[in-house]
């Protein structure tokens, strides 16, 4: 009896064993899973990425380089954008210089320019041409000549277009002030008196308008100027012969100047005794 007992605890502590021992493993199989790591299964509500197809490489485009095209010169400007050129085809940037004739124009000037271009057989391309004076365009000026009443200070820009095609992108710009005109001076009449005065009238003007001074730099003596006037005088001395020159010079505020040159001739003729006065006689042919 004693022994049967024994045998049904020895069972008892196996059975309790085998119980801790599938608990332990059940533990261990939990924990082996780590709680962070993301499940490998697929989740329903998200889109399966489905395998693309390798495409095949586009073959690589033949792309021959443009031509080199030289810059423009520093005294004209280039248009928002040039585009890219064509084999042989000519574009703004072929444009080596836009020249002014002249290259100082004055007030009431007229004003041409001379485009050249880096290669001559580009000089054959049409051209058109748009004015502007103090950025106002001047209607009816399209060729590479303007005629305009410009003033002194007045800012001309041309824009030249390459080919037929008139846009601001196939434009080259070149641009220059109206320089100070100097100012004129003439001889519009001279005559000697009765009483032997050599007289002469002046006429004097400024194309930009201002004030101008004459002044007498030379003559024979005794010639005064008469400034209000506009009048050389002169008391020829009697028995004077021979050529004198005579020079006056008209200026403006601005420092231009003008000389007028010219000589004036004396001849005086003896006329037999008990006759009248000698005969005298002026001439001077502007120089």
């Amino acid at each position: 009896m004693c022994r049967v007992r024994l045998n049904n605890r020895i069972l008892m502590r196996a059975l309790v064993l085998v119980c801790l021992l599938f608990l332990i493993a059940f533990a261990i199989s939990c924990s082996s899973e780590s709680p962070n790591e993301p499940s490998s299964k697929a989740n329903p509500q998200e889109p399966v990425a489905q395998k693309s197809e390798p495409q095949a490489e586009a073959p690589a485009k033949d792309v021959t380089p443009s031509s080199s095209i030289p810059a423009g010169t520093a005294s004209i400007g280039g248009g928002a954008g040039q585009g890219m050129a064509g084999p042989g085809e000519v574009t703004p940037l072929d444009i080596k210089a836009i020249d002014f004739i002249p290259a100082r124009p004055i007030a009431g000037e007229p004003v041409k320019v001379q485009v050249n271009f880096e290669k001559p057989e580009a000089a054959a391309v049409p051209l058109h041409y748009r004015w502007q004076v103090n950025d106002e365009t001047v209607q009816g000026a399209d060729g590479n000549a303007l005629r305009y009443q410009t003033k002194r200070g007045d800012r001309i820009e041309v824009l030249v277009f390459v080919g037929n095609l008139r846009e601001e992108n196939r434009a080259r710009r070149a641009r220059v002030v109206v320089d100070n005109a100097p100012p004129v001076v003439k001889k519009v009449e001279e005559h000697l008196g009765a009483n032997g005065e050599y007289v002469a009238r002046l006429e004097s003007s400024d194309p930009d308008g201002d004030m101008v001074a004459l002044k007498l730099q030379k003559g024979p003596p005794g010639m005064v100027l008469d400034p209000a006037g506009k009048e050389l005088r002169w008391p020829v001395p009697e028995g004077t012969n021979g050529s004198f020159p005579v020079e006056v010079q008209v200026s403006d505020p601005v420092g231009a100047s003008m000389v007028l040159s010219y000589s004036i001739t004396i001849r005086q003729q003896q006329q037999p005794a008990g006759s009248a006065a000698n005969a005298t006689s002026v001439s001077s042919p502007p120089k």
